[in-house]
């Protein structure tokens, strides 16, 4: 299976608008979850994470055995960015 990401979201936050319109750019595979009206998994997918904010994403590998923590809207912008460089780098 082809790896894909997690996102855990709340309606009305512009960084989890913002992350899913990145993965739809760069279309990459995700999967969403609204956790507006289930505070108590939201706050116990917050404290497994350890990650205050939303949204949270999460990278499941292309063997689907480990789910990383990728971060928020921002690391998750740094991450393409990044791999965005290293093809640069490669190609110079």
């Amino acid at each position: 299976m082809k790896p894909y990401y997690v996102l855990y979201t709340k309606k009305r936050c512009q960084y989890c608008r913002k992350a899913i319109n990145l993965l739809n750019e760069k279309k990459q595979p995700y999967i969403v979850t609204d956790l507006t009206k289930n505070k108590e998994i939201m706050q116990e997918i917050k404290s497994v994470f350890k990650h205050d904010t939303v949204p949270i994403v999460l990278y499941v590998d292309k063997e689907n055995t480990t789910l990383d923590l990728v971060g928020g809207y921002t690391e998750l912008r740094g991450l393409f960015e990044s791999q965005e460089q290293s093809v640069l780098v490669e190609d110079a």
